[in-house]
């Protein structure tokens, strides 16, 4: 090691999810690579030696096992490197089980340290698959090392001058172990992590690195989980973030592999600063919660958005050796926009678009031109298109179950979604593809979807994108898009939100508009910001609503469509219990598997006695 000198790496990719023996073989690659290029400090991600996202199999004898044999192979074939590195991998010991770090160098194993605080609201459930250590546990032991889990572990290494460079670990978002480094005066504390990538997951890490690595006089290296991890509730990313006492000095961009993987020289001594970083402050009360009003930042937003919803779509039709896509087209935003993620998955994949194949089906209440900008939507972006008229097929169903076509009631209606949605999974079958959901978070909220018709798919990529921001990110689309396709685009945002499940008015216009049924979106995503994100009392929202949406809503419209929401939120969490799965976009989300757990058979009567004494 150079006098002062710190050359670090991060590498998240190469490994796959369950096979620890590749993965063990691509640490050692990555390892004896390194050290060929100067390389003094290499970290992995969390638990990558097997894979974070195994969920309940992170447990199996099989997979710890092989783990613990793996470890003890890659200390031993890199032994004539010069590299230090961390590997995290499930670690047993006395019938309990750990989610642990190793360090490795020229060898050896050197210290261990132990997840010791769990996220309750992790969709993987890792406090109930790993025990947190207590004072009745002595040791852990693997191969030649024999550690107590409850000492930071601190690993010293000489530069070329004899000066010692002091290294500790802190796992995943466990942070409890700083103020014990900071005592012990590391220099460089290493942060292997797993966590979901969000829209604001960058800025959000960011802030934290720099505010941890200032408190604890450091220098703060984090690496999280890439691709290969599960995308059964979200989408992990390759992301690299190096602050030095309260200076972020490197943060990689997300998803931009032609740059690889991430290296920074640093000087381990450098001085402590002397301003503490300050904390960036948003809008107390925003009206739209999802978004940011800065138009820079707005444009970043959405291209994140949609790099998420193709990665984690492309991750998935891989590791489901999937061959196509099968999407219902409709004409109307949520389609136009999962469309759009499909040929952004195609373009990743280096796939025809070709592949997409895009089913139209009219019915009773489609209109002309929901049809068209549908149709001409497809062809220009060159995907597959379909044209399944479902009309002879529902009046068949609708006299096989003895209803009269002109009751036009919830049967009538649903029965248009559920023959549609059979005809997308058959489709499916036949070539071999997934069908991709449509729903967006709004919906979901709202129990606004057919049980068993457009609320079930394959794989959603809408799940957690509220209304409001999927407009924004349409439009973001149709302005980089440009020509023809720019057009459609803008005439599809310019259309009423409806199921059109009712014949259009004399007109041949929507009749049956969503908004006028259910409520304007740009509350409904405000409430539900402000009940699921911040857990505020109805009263509380409603003030606070009222405060937002001042000027544009009165306080009785404010009040009406509150009430609206909270019914309808609480007796629909039945059709969110059997939801798909689907990607995680924003901190606020709604997926049964971890992020939001209710049950079905609740009443919202306290909700809405509370809104009305305190309001």
């Amino acid at each position: 090691m150079k006098a002062g000198s710190l050359k670090i790496k991060c590498v998240s990719q190469g490994f796959r999810l369950g096979d620890v023996a590749h993965n063990a073989e691509n640490i050692i690659c990555e390892v004896k690579k390194s050290s060929g290029e100067g390389v003094n400090l290499l970290v992995f991600p969390e638990l990558c030696l097997c894979g974070y996202s195994l969920r309940d199999m992170l447990s199996s004898p099989v997979i710890v096992g092989a783990c613990q044999g793996a470890i003890e192979k890659i200390a031993a074939e890199t032994k004539d490197t010069n590299v230090l590195f961390y590997v995290g991998l499930p670690l047993a010991s006395g019938g309990r089980l750990y989610n642990g770090v190793v360090s490795v160098y020229r060898g050896n194993l050197h210290t261990v340290t132990l997840k010791k605080s769990f996220d309750k609201k992790s969709p993987f459930g890792e406090s109930r698959v790993f025990d947190i250590p207590t004072d009745r546990e002595t040791e852990i032991k693997i191969g030649n090392l024999t550690h107590n889990p409850h000492i930071g572990g601190i690993l010293g290494i000489d530069d070329e001058n004899g000066k010692m460079v002091k290294f500790g670990c802190v796992v995943g978002n466990d942070y409890t172990g700083i103020k014990e480094l900071k005592r012990l005066k590391a220099d460089v504390i290493v942060n292997p992590t797993a966590q979901i990538v969000t829209v604001t997951m960058k800025n959000e890490r960011e802030q934290l690195a720099k505010t941890i690595s200032y408190e604890a006089g450091a220098t703060l290296v984090m690496c999280n989980a890439g691709e290969y991890e599960s995308t059964t509730d979200g989408l992990f990313a390759p992301q690299a973030v190096l602050a030095q006492k309260g200076r972020i000095l490197l943060s990689e961009s997300l998803f931009d592999k032609e740059k690889g993987d991430p290296v920074c020289e640093i000087d381990a001594f450098c001085p402590i600063r002397r301003i503490k970083p300050s904390e960036e402050k948003g809008a107390e009360n925003p009206r739209h919660p999802f978004a940011v009003e800065n138009k820079k930042e707005m444009g970043k937003r959405c291209a994140l958005i949609l790099d998420i919803q193709a990665h984690a779509l492309a991750r998935r039709l891989a590791s489901s050796y999937s061959k196509s896509m099968v999407v219902g087209i409709s004409g109307g935003l949520d389609s136009t926009l999962a469309l759009i993620a499909m040929v952004k998955a195609c373009d990743l994949l280096d796939w025809d678009r070709k592949r997409i194949t895009a089913i139209t089906m009219p019915c009773f209440g489609t209109t002309k031109r929901t049809k068209s900008n549908a149709i001409d939507l497809c062809k220009e972006l060159g995907v597959d298109l379909r044209e399944i008229d479902i009309l002879e097929a529902t009046r068949t169903h609708l006299r096989d179950i003895g209803h009269d076509e002109s009751v036009r009631n919830v049967t009538y209606e649903n029965a248009q979604a559920r023959e549609r949605t059979q005809i997308l999974m058959d489709v499916a079958n036949d070539i071999g593809g997934i069908v991709v959901g449509t729903g967006d978070l709004s919906e979901v909220a709202l129990g606004w979807a057919t049980y068993n018709g457009d609320h079930m798919a394959m794989y959603n990529v809408n799940s957690d994108i509220p209304k409001t921001m999927v407009r924004h990110v349409v439009s973001y689309f149709a302005k980089n898009s440009g020509g023809r396709v720019a057009k459609i685009l803008f005439d599809i945002l310019d259309t009423p939100v409806s199921p059109e499940l009712l014949p259009a008015n004399k007109s041949g216009e929507i009749e049956q508009k969503t908004e006028d049924l259910v409520g304007p979106y740009d509350l409904h995503d405000y409430f539900l910001y402000n009940f699921v994100g911040y857990g505020f009392m109805p009263s509380e929202i409603y003030r606070r609503g009222c405060e937002a949406f001042d000027g544009v809503f009165d306080r009785d419209t404010v009040y009406k469509w509150l009430c609206v929401f909270i019914r309808r939120f609480v007796t629909q969490q039945f059709k969110r219990s059997a939801s798909p799965e689907g990607v995680k976009i924003f901190p606020v989300s709604l997926s049964p598997r971890g992020d939001f757990n209710m049950p079905s058979d609740m009443s919202y009567q306290a909700f809405i006695d509370e809104l009305e004494l305190n309001k």
